[in-house]
């Protein structure tokens, strides 16, 4: 459905200059001959849906009868009618629409057919019956220069009974290289790696995060939701040496046995927006191997379901990127005055004169419950479930 629709769509713009040449002169002509001259008329709109032009006003509706099969119609909104009797008969009054006279119902129709008259041998007779929804709807404003009171005649007729032309436009036209050093803003994504729950809560300032799932010869550019992947030219100033002699695995050192911390999720790294030439984007297109070094020290943001998590500066490690995190976003923990009751905070408020002292009866310590440990922010503390050795 939508490639029919884009395809009428093409057409009609292909269209409209023969639409223009052809109607716009019968138009023209036949208001001329009625009303003499001082009426300007021009074609502005070629549709196929009528209520795209004719909502929200009143017309006067003239149907015209062309054919057994086929008819038009010519609608003349409610200023263009003021603007034709006006021309007419004077501007004696504001006419209503609505309250319209027999007499200036009858010269509108008059006025309607005579653009008929002038237009009928553009139409070519067709034994296909009208169809509405094959309708073809031209729009023309129409302009008295003498009052300034302008309207709108829409005139509509089955596609069947014309035979327009695609019309082709010959003369010069803007070169692209005119709009090559033009920028746009689009998404650079570099790659992804997956990561555990665990690994996630261990992420330090410092730490390098190799993106498994990345090429350091291509990327992905995402402009209003096209995306194209696109070969690079590699920065030399990103590769940094990494001993892999030393150092610890962060897997290695996550607790055993605790299912949520081994829950894999994907992390993708992408720039934060950049922007490059729209010559730079024609070459992407194209396939060519583009430069994008001035975007190195943009901003790296690590994501997980379009989460911020960290964000650092672009490395290359072996045939990988990779980034060097220079800022963890964590969510914020609440204060321990954020934490305090209300009823404790109103307690500290009204607290006994000096020397008054209350003794708790030996009973009600005996049904006190016993204080668990809790770790200063309040959060779950993983370590409570860590098994000894002896354990094992």
């Amino acid at each position: 459905m939508t490639e029919a629709i884009d395809t009428t769509q093409k057409e009609i713009y292909s269209q409209f200059e023969w639409y223009y040449q052809i109607f716009n002169n019968a138009v023209q002509a036949g208001s001329d001959d009625f009303l003499f001259a001082g009426m300007n008329l021009k074609l502005y709109s070629v549709s196929k849906n009528l209520n795209t032009m004719s909502q929200d006003e009143s017309y006067f509706v003239t149907k015209i009868k062309i054919d057994p099969q086929n008819e038009i119609y010519i609608r003349n909104s409610d200023s263009a009618v003021n603007a034709i009797l006006t021309k007419a008969l004077g501007p004696a009054k504001k006419f209503d629409i609505n309250k319209i006279t027999e007499l200036e119902a009858k010269l509108i129709t008059s006025f309607n057919d005579n653009l008929y008259n002038f237009m009928s041998n553009i139409f070519t007779p067709s034994a296909q019956q009208s169809r509405k929804f094959d309708m073809t709807n031209l729009t023309f404003l129409i302009k008295d220069e003498d009052t300034n009171i302008s309207g709108k005649i829409i005139i509509s007729f089955p596609g069947s009974i014309v035979t327009p032309q695609s019309v082709m436009c010959y003369g010069e036209k803007f070169s692209y290289d005119f709009f090559e050093t033009s920028l746009v803003e689009v998404d650079l994504k570099i790659g992804s790696t997956e990561f555990t729950v665990g690994d996630l809560k261990s992420l330090e300032e410092e730490d390098i995060i190799v993106l498994e799932n990345s090429n350091i010869q291509t990327m992905r550019v995402n402009y209003k939701g096209y995306e194209k992947d696109f070969r690079i030219t590699p920065n030399p100033a990103l590769i940094i040496s990494v001993d892999n002699s030393g150092g610890e695995d962060m897997a290695a050192n996550m607790p055993s046995g605790n299912l949520w911390d081994s829950i894999q999720v994907e992390m993708g790294a992408e720039f934060d927006k950049v922007k490059i030439t729209l010559g730079e984007l024609k070459n992407i297109e194209q396939g060519l191997v583009v430069d994008i070094s001035s975007v190195y020290n943009n901003n790296v943001t690590l994501k997980v379901e379009e989460k911020v998590i960290a964000s650092g500066e672009l490395v290359i490690i072996n045939d990988r990127f990779g980034v060097k995190i220079n800022k963890i976003y964590a969510e914020e923990k609440p204060t321990e005055q954020a934490n305090v009751p209300q009823d404790a905070v109103e307690q500290t408020v009204n607290m006994p004169p000096e020397g008054y002292s209350e003794e708790i009866p030996q009973q009600m310590h005996e049904e006190l419950p016993p204080q668990m440990d809790e770790t200063p922010d309040g959060e779950f503390d993983y370590s409570d479930f860590n098994l000894e050795d002896e354990d094992l």
